[in-house]
């Protein structure tokens, strides 16, 4: 019962570590779940953009829906996907939203692919920051080996997953406070010793942050005086 509670905010989680372009909404997961025909056309989508970004610039097919499928055919294929019921799905989309999720699930595991999207997505600390929308193509560092895929399903591993990711970003948080706790220190420290024995206050003998701003800029205290 408590696995069964923690299942949709894992689900979320998936969902927001996936591309923007093909990002599929929670309930896509669900319906796919019971083979529900509207699901289709967005997990086409997804699997689309996701093996795009693992092949680069190689494949030149339009964005046709019964091209995109057949790249991801052809993709799987590639990979060493074998259920044949996937290949016998029709090139409209109109079903197979199951077998689609079954797909989705194997290449997580296949190509360790939500490891390199949470890797992607993370903002590092440190001089060189920046924030990754995951956009970019992602690395075949699976390519050419023959790797059977793991015979459990995304529901095995996806609470552990989510565990992972949150204690990631736990850990990132605290290590942004901490940071800038530490730049605040050095920047007190500068004001506290540039301005030691300029305060009429002996008791104090250096200038607060606000009357070091007030001397600086003081018509920024007009309004306030």
């Amino acid at each position: 019962q408590q696995r069964s509670r923690a299942l949709p905010g894992a689900v979320g989680a998936l969902c927001r570590a996936l591309p923007p372009r093909a990002r599929p909404a929670p309930d896509t997961l669900r319906r796919a779940r019971f083979d529900r025909p509207q699901a289709s056309l967005d997990f086409w989508r997804l699997l689309y953009a996701l093996l795009k970004q693992i092949h680069g610039g190689k494949w030149t097919e339009s964005d046709a829906t019964d091209n995109q499928i057949r790249f991801v055919k052809s993709a799987l294929w590639y990979h060493g996907y074998g259920r044949p019921e996937l290949y016998r799905l029709p090139s409209d989309g109109s079903a197979g939203s199951r077998e689609l999720l079954l797909a989705f699930s194997w290449l997580l595991h296949r190509l360790s692919l939500l490891e390199q999207l949470l890797a992607r997505n993370r903002v590092k600390t440190g001089d060189e920051t920046s924030v990754c929308t995951c956009e970019d193509d992602l690395p075949d560092s699976q390519k050419g080996t023959t790797e059977i895929a793991p015979e459990y399903g995304l529901e095995d591993r996806v609470d552990v997953r989510y565990l992972q990711w949150l204690n990631g970003r736990l850990r990132f948080q605290w290590r942004s406070l901490h940071a800038q706790h530490q730049e605040q220190c050095k920047l007190l420290h500068k004001i506290h010793l540039f301005t030691s024995g300029s305060h009429m206050d002996q008791t104090l003998g250096h200038f607060s942050v606000v009357e070091t701003d007030l001397v600086r800029q003081p018509e920024n205290y007009e309004q306030v005086m």
